[in-house]
């Protein structure tokens, strides 16, 4: 489910082939920017308070997840 790719490949001879990130990278990195960006209240608080970029992260991974499995049915 997760190594699906994000983006269409090309195999043509004359174009350069790379699957890319998978879906899930891209949809993990939708969601961390969404996650950073809907914390505005935290813009000029002191670092203690800012989540860690561990937890931003998994956070994002978990969403990206929910959108795979909701995208499976």
């Amino acid at each position: 489910m997760s190594d699906i790719p994000a983006f269409p490949s090309s195999t043509h001879p004359d174009y350069f082939s790379s699957f890319g990130m998978s879906l899930r990278d891209s949809l993990a990195a939708k969601a961390m920017q969404a996650l950073i960006t809907s914390q505005p209240h935290l813009i000029g608080r002191e670092v203690a308070l800012l989540p860690s970029a561990r937890e931003v992260a998994a956070a994002a991974y978990r969403d990206a997840d929910e959108m795979l499995r909701e995208r499976s049915k």
